[in-house]
């Protein structure tokens, strides 16, 4: 998505993240594999994935911003540690 931004675009400034779906309506131990491997999938790696797409584009920029809104649930940790994290791994940045 965010290259199909460029090219209609010229940029992309911001990107927000909040992708997510709804745990199937069942307590978390009858969860299947197959279920949970979906939740993962769409919550943490789009959210990892579409991230770094943006974070190129914004690095070669020279700017931009990344916002994760975070929703409810275990991801919740996940989406913290790369709105903390992210920023610090640009080769650009000394420290933390």
């Amino acid at each position: 998505m965010p290259c199909r931004a460029v090219r209609e675009f010229g940029a992309v400034d911001i990107w927000i993240n909040k992708a997510g779906v709804n745990s199937p309506d069942k307590p978390v131990y009858e969860l299947t594999e197959k279920e949970i491997a979906f939740i993962l999938d769409v919550d943490l790696k789009g959210t990892v994935f579409g991230s770094k797409v943006a974070f190129a584009g914004m690095k070669e920029q020279g700017y931009g911003q990344i916002y994760n809104v975070e929703g409810y649930g275990s991801n919740d940790a996940m989406m913290t540690g790369l709105t903390m994290r992210g920023p610090t791994d640009s080769p650009d940045r000394k420290g933390g």
